[in-house]
Protein backbone atom coordinates (compact mmCIF):
# COMPACT_ATOMS: atom_id res chain seq x y z
CA UNK A 1 0.00 0.00 0.00
CA UNK A 2 2.69 2.31 0.96
CA UNK A 3 4.25 2.72 -2.80
CA UNK A 4 1.08 2.63 -4.42
CA UNK A 5 0.71 5.99 -2.25
CA UNK A 6 4.33 7.06 -2.71
CA UNK A 7 3.65 6.76 -6.83
CA UNK A 8 -0.14 8.60 -6.60
CA UNK A 9 1.25 11.02 -4.48
CA UNK A 10 4.55 11.89 -6.91
CA UNK A 11 2.38 12.96 -10.09
CA UNK A 12 -0.05 15.32 -7.92
CA UNK A 13 3.19 16.67 -6.51
CA UNK A 14 4.66 17.25 -9.96
CA UNK A 15 1.21 18.35 -11.19
CA UNK A 16 1.09 21.39 -7.97
CA UNK A 17 4.49 22.36 -8.92
CA UNK A 18 3.58 22.42 -12.80
CA UNK A 19 0.72 24.75 -11.71
CA UNK A 20 2.82 26.75 -9.05
CA UNK A 21 5.18 27.71 -11.70
CA UNK A 22 2.65 28.50 -14.65
CA UNK A 23 0.95 30.95 -12.29
CA UNK A 24 4.06 32.09 -11.70
CA UNK A 25 4.46 33.05 -15.48
CA UNK A 26 1.19 34.11 -16.09
CA UNK A 27 2.12 36.89 -12.94
CA UNK A 28 5.41 38.03 -14.56
CA UNK A 29 4.03 38.09 -18.27
CA UNK A 30 0.77 39.59 -16.65
CA UNK A 31 2.00 42.44 -13.96
CA UNK A 32 4.34 44.20 -16.82
CA UNK A 33 1.34 44.20 -19.37
CA UNK A 34 -1.04 45.46 -17.33
CA UNK A 35 2.01 48.50 -16.46
CA UNK A 36 1.97 48.82 -19.92
CA UNK A 37 -1.24 49.24 -20.53
CA UNK A 38 -1.55 51.15 -17.64
CA UNK A 39 0.95 53.84 -19.09
CA UNK A 40 -0.79 53.68 -22.46
CA UNK A 41 -3.87 55.10 -20.88
CA UNK A 42 -2.26 57.65 -19.37
CA UNK A 43 0.01 58.71 -21.95
CA UNK A 44 -2.44 58.16 -24.81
Amino acid sequence: MTPRRRTVESPNENIKVTTMAKYLVAWFLGVPFSLLLLFYLLFH
